[in-house]
């Protein structure tokens, strides 16, 4: 089992986020442009009683409107409210429902207790997708008839430590140093997490996996 603590705190200050606000109202339009069609859709998939599909477009729908809920916050400068850990992590899971059915990956999870958070939720919804992601597309490249990601969430003290675990294609040394050499400018998934976790979160990855038998992603972030 190849052990490998990282650290790109330095690294990822070099990415520049100082676009948010324009970021934001580029995503507006589009996102409103989007959920009026999917209303529109589900009301006519309503009609025509097509439950599957009302069933798949559920959660896009639910997640186009919390993202254009999420933007109506940040522009209002309400961006201290609470919100569940445990939900967060649900509906993310649920996007990747059919595409989990469909490859035959099963995915569980264990939460010890629900969690609150006060800030930053579009930063751990990126988080926890990024690793979910990478997870399931491990787990495809394992070519194994059946496999499994298991996502934990729990609680010591003051920290609060999330694992995503998969049995998919797994990592080897090189593999697993190369996440230390992020191409910054390509503004990638893990250079993403990196800085959310430990600039944002104020918190710190360790990653364990063996080539083969998978990889575990643990993340530890202060309340």
């Amino acid at each position: 089992m190849i052990t490998f603590q990282n650290d790109l705190t330095a690294q990822t200050k070099s990415i520049n986020f100082q676009n948010i606000g324009n970021i934001l109202h580029d995503l507006e339009n589009p996102l409103t442009l989007a959920e009026f069609n999917l209303d529109i859709l589900a009301e006519k998939l309503a009609k025509m009683k097509r439950v599957e599909c009302q069933r798949i477009l559920k959660p896009a729908l639910r997640s186009i409107r919390q993202m254009s809920q999420m933007i109506i916050n940040i522009k209002d400068n309400e961006s201290f409210y609470p919100y569940s850990l445990e939900e967060e992590i649900l509906k993310v899971l649920s996007l990747y429902q059919q595409k989990c059915l469909k490859q035959r990956i099963s995915i569980k999870t264990n939460f010890t207790a629900d969690q609150l958070f006060f800030h930053h939720q579009i930063e751990f919804i990126s988080v926890l997708d990024n690793l979910v992601s990478n997870a399931m597309k491990a787990c495809i490249r394992s070519n194994k008839y059946a496999n499994s990601i298991y996502v934990q969430l729990s609680r010591a003290s003051e920290k609060v430590t999330l694992v995503v675990r998969d049995d998919g294609i797994g990592l080897d040394y090189l593999e697993l140093k190369a996440l230390q050499e992020i191409d910054q400018s390509k503004i990638n998934g893990m250079a993403i997490v990196y800085h959310n976790v430990e600039n944002i979160f104020k918190g710190n990855i360790q990653i364990l996996s063996q080539k083969h038998f998978g990889t575990e992603v643990r993340v530890v972030i202060g309340q």
